[in-house]
């Protein structure tokens, strides 16, 4: 089920020192990235979504999150435009 590995993948990441999450390859769309939107990443350096299902719409909400330290998003083979980006 696509929910159950991202809820996996979440529920296994240490939100207290955690500084990289890789969701590559999970069923994620822009839903989820709203859902992820909300956990609270206080180490988060590096953020993967690559091959997710996600649009231009999933970096409004990144754009809302309070990522201090991220230093690295991998977008790779997704549906988000350069368009996007530029609001990043």
């Amino acid at each position: 089920d696509s929910g159950k590995e991202l809820l996996r993948r979440l529920s296994k990441f240490d939100y207290e020192k955690g500084t990289s999450l890789d969701l590559t390859n999970v069923n994620l769309n822009d839903l989820g990235v709203e859902f992820i939107s909300f956990c609270d990443f206080k180490q988060l350096q590096r953020l993967g979504l690559n091959q997710t299902q996600i649009t231009d719409r999933a970096i409004e909400h990144l754009i809302k999150c309070d990522f201090k330290q991220l230093q690295l998003l991998y977008l790779y083979q997704t549906q988000i435009t350069d368009r996007a980006i530029e609001h990043l």
